[in-house]
């Protein structure tokens, strides 16, 4: 029955045992078998209640109890004829029910609660509920900011200085908050605070290895060229330049520190190569395309490692008082959250864990005698998912062990890093143990089980992971190198078929440039392979697919967005959402009367209120009042008013018709009603009154996804019992809290109403199908961009290296990356590509059955050619998507694919719309009236949304796309000459040399062209000057605005920033006056006496001076809308200067 590794960890009698337990390899029956056998011993049989088994989740340890249970049952039939073991068998089934088989924050409660005495914590205290923490941890922070900026030390201003950018003091906060998050996973958060200001030169070895890693790589790529040149029609001629390459990039690898080799680093030199005439054009290419890769790689390298040591020096004085600031505020913000706790006697699960770490080591981190008592309590320690463990939880363990802990779980699965687990401790073990193979199972040894054989899955899903990781997982990358230990092995038996293949599904979007839209079109061709697995796929033993063998996993909550297209193709679907509650429209109506009878001036909630469902003031009447008012008293039109102002004045009564009089006398006492009662009521029995004197819950179970609006309707009362129970009061307070919980991004998900016989397709996120299997299993939206937010910071953290920080020059305005920040973020990036390799792991090991790998990309031929034989680790890092990774990772044996085009789907869809609305008409019938006034009730639009959702500030990009999203364009169905990457790259070198280009010099060279060119040579970065075409300059040099440019020297204004406002429908955003601000950069300006010439460049490839000005009109009408401003001078003469064509353009 059991494996030979199963068997072995089931069977091991002494010594710490790690589990590696790959996917699906029945790591929880291995578990328990052991714990069964360890009580059934007939030898030296042991109490369950002398196990401490720890759990990732309740849920799991509820599981565990239940299946160790079901096994005591099973053991207790085998005896029943004998009388002695089943009374000793029954006897563990009593005791299981105290057993501790608990998480590790229950673990940790129960010893609190058990040596109370040994802490200084009133013995009553209540564990707080995550929004009452969340809140609280708000106020804090609010409260020390508060406090720091009316002290106004050296070291916080200059702080606040590096942090500044739009989002304010929400950079300060956020950054506190992710050290404080940090700190509070380590065991002694103050003294790994304290640390951050004494870290040492370790970050300098790392990127040294680091370096010299990826220059391997670079010469395994250069002897790959040599190989190509050596071949026959090979272009030879390229031999000298890339062997001359070949010497000196080799020579880095004798430097002896990191200063040497950033030396030898800057002195690579990289020559034209020589022309070839004939030969392997093919050859040619790829040989270009790697020495174009490894010069990138040497030019990126050379940038962001420049190691000086007067640089370095100066850049550690001017980080030091930042970081001790940074260090000191958090220090600052834990000591303060930790008195309001006290204050309000709770505590939260990073408490308890270091407060029973306080109580099972001493001062000098020694056990004490309790953790000495644990030891002897109890016989094995067991924990479950140990890859999530973190170092606070590893230091508890050891301080209650005695080399008797049994550790199950998978490295290849740790995906909790934004929680602070560290896959480290595994690998660490990993690595120190001895393989069960070579160990005596009586012996103290600590041992290692390999469980690689999987019993979930179908070959065909088992080839799909292995293939793919076999290439990309690797343990500079990964963590773990994913060789034939790491593999899945197949443990169970299925009737194969080719129908059974993995697929990637590539859907054509190139005319998209909505991602919203191009998540809509792949979902219908996932639709679209949903309808024909269900003819063409058989599952289990032999039934038809059924929609609850489906699961669609998704990286993050977009999964809404391909429910709604399943329903719409008559899929039935549901996409599990931990976000969007507060914006659902039922909670977003309640909140807005709430707050209208907290506060009836708030006119956006009143307004709101008024129109509503429960009073019914149409917007016409709305306008109605407003300008009765405005004309009882005289009002100007660019006055604002009150709208309580307006419907409380009798003076305008005669003016407003009796109907609506009569509305805005039921409002008036519905809120004088509630606010009455709100000042007696809680907030829970306040909703719950509303709720029945308005029948709210029945008109919004009457629209479409009627259950769910009403389930998180009755949430929201369980809400605010959360909010009474953490002893708040008050209507303005609970409006407060919510508004609290949206600020700190303390969302959750709609209430669910699914059970587990709905036949219908699952959309889940991948982190909540951890654990689960399904038939078919799609991963959905593959080509969605890794999260690399926390890499563009101004100041970045790492466990390892400390902090990292922004290198500024307040003085010289200067701000730049420091040595010190970019390998960090090197390290950090390293991290992230680690981490979502196990996440896709996790994804691409849910299916039992037929694995279907979904994406959308712009040219499918393009992607399916990024596949390499033996893809680098450099290659693994830049991949910045799944399906980068999985494109890269597969081969053409295990997998079919398909490809889906736009037009295609598009044209089906226009089909199934027209079906609909055909449908509609059929069994259209004649409305009721009281059809008509549910719907005019609950079809309330507020009168000027526009500015609600109106940002306030916008890039004159913005609204340049935004213009343009209006119109309707044909696309000429053409190659472009350039990819998209690097158009980009070479706009932004077109744009940095005509900031810098020195006019002054040009008369000192014989010829325009030596002078273009000798200023391409002052660029500091290798890949601007290769992407600038020389004679494109000239060209612009001999025009008449290249003469007035050299001409007007003195007074050309380039690269000239700003930030205006304006009223939005200026800016073309819809009627609104709303004051919104736009900020851009003007690429140049000359002032001529009192006029002025306005010029924009262009490296767009286009085929007409049309396109250019109907592309970028609007942006320079608000460019010149700003000179005018600033300057108070006329902008008589705009131009847009086009590279491709070679020639001024006048708008």
């Amino acid at each position: 029955m059991w494996t030979e590794a199963q068997q072995a960890a089931i069977d091991i009698k002494k010594g710490s045992i790690l589990v590696s337990a790959a996917a699906g390899s029945g790591k929880t029956a291995v578990l328990v078998e052991r714990i069964i056998k360890k009580i059934t011993d007939s030898k030296n049989p042991i109490d369950v209640d002398s196990l401490l088994v720890m759990t990732f989740t309740r849920a799991a340890a509820a599981s565990m109890k239940e299946k160790i249970y079901n096994a005591l049952l099973k053991e207790m039939e085998k005896h029943e004829n004998n009388s002695k073991e089943f009374k000793r068998l029954k006897e563990q089934s009593i005791l299981l029910s105290s057993a501790k088989i608990m998480t590790t924050d229950s673990f940790c409660l129960s010893i609190l609660k058990e040596n109370i005495d040994k802490l200084d914590i009133d013995p009553a205290f209540s564990v707080a509920d995550e929004s009452e923490i969340s809140l609280l941890r708000a106020d804090t922070m609010e409260e020390l900011l508060e406090s720091e900026y009316e002290l106004g030390s050296e070291d916080f201003i200059e702080l606040s200085d590096a942090f500044a950018n739009t989002k304010g003091d929400k950079s300060i906060s956020e950054f506190i908050e992710k050290l404080y998050r940090f700190a509070i996973s380590k065991p002694w958060p103050e003294e790994w605070l304290n640390s951050l200001n004494e870290k040492g030169d370790e970050w300098q070895q790392y990127i040294f290895k680091e370096i010299i890693r990826s220059i391997d790589s670079i010469l395994s790529d250069i002897e790959e060229i040599i190989e190509i040149c050596n071949e026959d029609e090979g272009p030879v001629q390229y031999l000298d330049n890339v062997l001359e390459e070949q010497s000196s990039i080799g020579n880095i690898k004798n430097a002896k520190d990191i200063f040497e080799l950033s030396e030898k680093l800057n002195n690579v030199s990289f020559g034209r190569l020589k022309s070839v005439k004939g030969g392997n054009e093919e050859l040619k290419e790829k040989a270009k395309g790697l020495r174009d890769s490894y010069k990138k790689a040497i030019s990126k390298l050379s940038e962001e490692y420049c190691f000086d040591k007067k640089r370095l020096l100066e850049e550690e004085e001017k980080e030091k008082p930042k970081i001790r600031a940074i260090v000191d505020l958090t220090k600052k913000y834990i000591a303060l959250f930790n008195e309001k706790k006290r204050d309000k006697n709770i505590v939260d699960f990073s408490d308890i864990e270091h407060m029973a770490l306080r109580i099972l080591l001493d001062e000098n981190k020694n056990p004490t005698e309790i953790a000495k008592r644990y030891r002897k309590e109890f016989s094995e320690i067991y924990i479950d998912e140990y890859q999530d463990s973190n170092y606070l939880q590893e230091a508890i363990v050891e301080a209650i062990e005695k080399n008797n802990v049994f550790m199950v779980g998978d490295v290849k699965q740790s995906i909790y890093g934004f929680r602070q687990a560290s896959p480290g401790l595994f690998m660490d073990k990993y690595k120190r143990f001895t393989h069960f193979e070579k160990a005596d199972f009586d012996d103290e040894t600590q041992k290692k089980v390999i469980l690689s054989k999987n019993f979930r899955s179908r070959s065909n899903v088992l080839s799909c992971a292995n293939v793919i990781f076999k290439k990309i997982m690797k343990e500079n990358t990964g963590g773990i190198e994913y060789d034939d230990d790491a593999a899945l092995y197949l443990g169970a038996d299925f009737k194969e078929g080719k129908e059974y293949i993995s697929e990637i599904m590539l859907t054509q979007t190139s005319d998209i440039e909505d991602d919203t839209n191009a998540i809509e079109l792949e979902a219908r061709a996932i639709a679209k392979r949903i309808k024909e697995l269900k003819v063409e796929l058989k599952v289990g033993d032999g039934r038809d697919l059924r929609y609850s063998d489906i699961v669609i996993l998704v990286r993050n909550n977009i999964g809404e967005s391909i429910a709604k297209v399943l329903n719409d193709e008559n899929i039935p679907a549901y996409a599990e959402n931990n976000k969007g509650y507060f914006k659902t429209f039922e909670v977003r109506k309640i909140l807005a009367i709430l707050a209208a009878i907290d506060n009836p001036y708030s006119d956006v909630d009143l307004t709101a209120f008024l129109n509503s469902n429960l009073v019914g003031i149409t917007d016409l009447e709305l306008a109605n009042i407003v300008s009765a008012y405005r004309k009882s008293k005289n009002i100007e039109k660019s006055e604002k008013i009150r709208m309580m102002d307006a419907i409380l004045y009798e003076g305008s009564e005669s003016n407003i018709e009796l109907e609506t009089r009569e509305k805005i006398k039921n409002a008036l006492e519905f809120l004088n009603r509630y606010r009455k009662k709100s000042a007696y009521m809680n907030i829970a029995a306040l909703l719950q009154d509303i709720y029945n004197e308005t029948d709210f819950l029945n008109l919004i179970a009457a629209m479409p996804g009627g259950q769910v609006r009403r389930a998180n309707l009755m949430l929201l009362i369980n809400k605010a019992k959360t909010f009474s129970n953490s002893g708040y009061s008050g209507l303005y307070n609970f409006i407060r809290y919510i508004a609290k919980l949206k600020d700190f991004d303390n969302d959750f998900g709609e209430a669910s109403i699914l059970s587990e016989n709905d036949d219908i397709v699952r959309i889940m996120t991948i982190h909540k199908s951890k654990g689960l299997e399904f038939p078919v299993c799609f991963l959905a939206c593959a080509h969605k961009k890794f999260n690399k937010t926390d890499l563009r910071q101004g100041m970045v953290i790492d466990t390892d290296f400390g902090l990292g920080v922004q290198y500024v020059d307040s003085k010289n305005n200067i701000k730049d990356s420091s040595i010190k920040q970019n390998v960090i973020k090197h390290k950090l990036n390293v991290d992230l590509m680690g981490e979502e390799l196990r996440v896709l792991y996790v994804a691409l090991t849910r299916a039992m059955e037929k694995m279907i790998i979904s994406g959308s990309c712009n040219d499918a031929e393009k992607e399916l050619e990024k596949m390499k034989e033996s893809p680098s680790f450099l290659d693994i890092r830049t991949c910045n998507s799944y399906l980068d990774m999985i494109l890269l990772g597969r081969d053409n044996v295990h997998f079919d694919i398909k490809t889906y085009d736009y037009n295609m789907l598009l044209k089906e869809e226009v089909e199934t719309q027209k079906e609909v609305r055909d449908l509609n008409k059929v069994f259209e019938e004649p409305s009721t009236n009281e059809y008509d006034d549910l719907k005019n009730r609950l079809e309330y639009s507020y009168p000027y949304a526009e500015n609600i959702d109106l940002k306030t500030k916008f890039s004159v990009s913005e609204i340049k796309r935004m213009s343009q999203s209006e119109e309707f364009e044909v696309k000429e169905n053409k190659k472009p000459t350039i990819n998209a990457g690097n158009a980009s790259e070479r706009g932004n070198a077109y744009h940095k040399l005509m900031q810098k280009i020195h006019y002054e010099n040009i008369d000192k060279f014989s010829s325009r062209e030596d002078f273009v060119r000798e200023e391409i040579s002052l660029l500091n970065n290798h890949v601007y000057r290769e992407l600038i075409n020389p004679l494109d300059i000239v060209k612009f040099l001999d025009s008449k605005l290249g003469a007035d440019f050299i001409k007007y020297n003195d007074s050309l204004k380039r690269e000239n920033q700003f930030i205006m406002g304006i009223p939005a429908k200026e800016a073309g955003m819809g009627e609104s006056d709303e004051t919104i601000l736009i900020q851009g950069i003007i690429d140049a300006y000359i002032e001529k006496d009192d006029n002025i010439i306005l010029v924009d460049y262009k490296t767009d490839n286009v085929r007409d001076a049309e396109s250019l000005i109907k592309r970028y009109k609007t942006q320079l009408m608000l460019y010149k809308k700003s000179l005018e401003m600033s300057t108070g001078k006329t902008v008589n003469d705009i131009f847009i200067y086009s590279f491709a064509l070679g020639k001024e353009i006048k708008i």
